[in-house]
């Protein structure tokens, strides 16, 4: 079983937040329409609409280390002793029963708080949600004819409670803390700003998720790539400002690099060494060699570079960064 937990979000949260809102277009009701689009807007989200303080509470949802939703509470008040529910998850993190489980824990404690009366509500056309709500023991007790508006369409709400009184979901506990580094408008996630034209993040389709997992998950690994989540039909690893996705394609088909489209993948790979270090254990992870005849110097005589292909035909070179001089490539070499 994943390991789950719920604690405040921090600025160092910004990274997998944006990851999770580009993964989840859904979610773009979830944050008021303002999908973050880079690091310094996620920031803020974390700073604004994720705030962790007497009035709102809002909790990440970790799994296995990385932050993959959000479950909260707004509107608290102690005089009737209530507050209003809501939750939300990045598409790959759905389907685990995480929501649900977050829901009851956040229930318990704020009932062991002195809270009474816990709210939320749902589209009715959002199942999902609908869900989420009962299994974690809040009862539907009505509709609210078109509360919603989005653009010009209006949507009916269906409503959820749970009180201090009712039976226990019975749902396995969340271990979760109400300690954290307070959001704050000076964090350094705030001030980062990913320079345009970084390359944001690479999606590759294939056929076989469980093989293609054999040579990317190591190789991502040896260059220092983070596993960053997890889903039945995809992967994703994460560098700094970059992450690389690998999904199963929906259709059947081959690639061919030397058909029109993508040629292949070139990473920064460290030192010569390093570069002869994955030359030679590559072929026990999945890798087979590439221009094995012109190595290390295929792409040219100023670049020290290791090619590599997988069984699906996928391409990728590894550069050494000691040795390469930029602008200073062979440009006439071509390799199939």
């Amino acid at each position: 079983m994943p390991d789950l937990t719920l604690r405040p979000w921090t600025s160092a949260d910004a990274a997998p937040l944006l990851a999770a809102a580009t993964m989840s277009p859904d979610l773009d009701r979830q944050f008021g329409g303002a999908l973050p689009i880079d690091l310094a807007a996620a920031g803020r989200l974390i700073a604004t609409a994720l705030p962790f303080d007497d009035v709102n509470r809002n909790w990440a949802i970790v799994v296995d280390g990385t932050p993959v939703g959000n479950v909260g509470l707004s509107a608290i008040e102690t005089r009737h002793g209530a507050a209003w529910a809501h939750y939300w998850l990045s598409a790959p993190a759905r389907g685990n029963g995480h929501a649900a489980r977050a829901l009851a824990a956040v229930a318990a404690w704020a009932f062991g708080e002195g809270l009474h009366r816990l709210e939320l509500g749902h589209r009715v056309e959002n199942p999902a949600s609908c869900a989420v709500a009962r299994r974690a023991g809040f009862r539907a007790e009505g509709i609210e004819r078109e509360k919603l508006r989005y653009g010009d369409e209006r949507f009916d709400v269906e409503t959820h409670a749970r009180l201090a009184s009712d039976p226990d979901p019975g749902l396995a506990p969340v271990p979760f803390s109400v300690e954290g580094e307070p959001p704050v408008e000076s964090s350094a996630a705030l001030s980062h700003t990913v320079p345009p034209g970084t390359l944001h993040h690479v999606e590759l389709r294939t056929i076989d998720l469980s093989a293609a997992m054999t040579s990317w998950g190591w190789i991502l690994g040896e260059l220092g790539y983070e596993p960053f989540q997890d889903w039945p039909d995809g992967r994703s690893w994460m560098r700094g400002d970059t992450y690389l996705v690998l999904e199963r394609a929906p259709r059947d088909g081959d690639h061919d690099r030397r058909d029109a489209g993508l040629s292949h993948l070139a990473f920064h790979a460290g030192s010569r060494a390093d570069v002869d270090r994955l030359w030679a254990t590559a072929l026990a992870h999945g890798w087979r060699h590439l221009y094995a005849d012109r190595h290390p110097f295929a792409g040219g005589a100023d670049v020290y570079a290791a090619f590599l292909e997988n069984d699906e035909r996928f391409k990728i070179e590894l550069v050494a960064d000691d040795e390469r001089l930029i602008g200073a490539a062979d440009t006439t070499t071509t390799l199939a």
